[in-house]
């Protein structure tokens, strides 16, 4: 049942997350064009490019990673890339 204190308590609850140093030393990128937005209706991580913040905000952009984690979303967002560079290049 779905309370106002429930409401509540889901709005100021912080969701569980990773380092960010954890995917660098996992994956040896530079994290800084990357920006990572937790989306509480979908209860999912989004990955996108920092140039693609307006878009994203906008619902524009079609890059975007998703996952249950950060990591997740990382790993997400990395497979669209390469898919769209190994498309391009066709």
């Amino acid at each position: 049942m779905t309370t106002k204190k429930n409401i509540k308590k889901m709005a100021f609850d912080r969701p569980a997350t990773k380092k960010a140093t954890c995917i660098e030393d996992e994956f040896a990128v530079d994290l800084y064009h990357l920006l990572f937005h937790f989306n509480h209706y979908t209860d999912k991580w989004h990955c996108f490019s920092r140039g693609e913040k307006r878009e994203y905000f906008n619902g524009d952009t079609k890059e975007v990673g998703q996952g249950k984690t950060v990591t997740d979303s990382f790993i997400d967002y990395k497979i669209k890339k390469d898919e769209q560079s190994r498309n391009s290049t066709k």
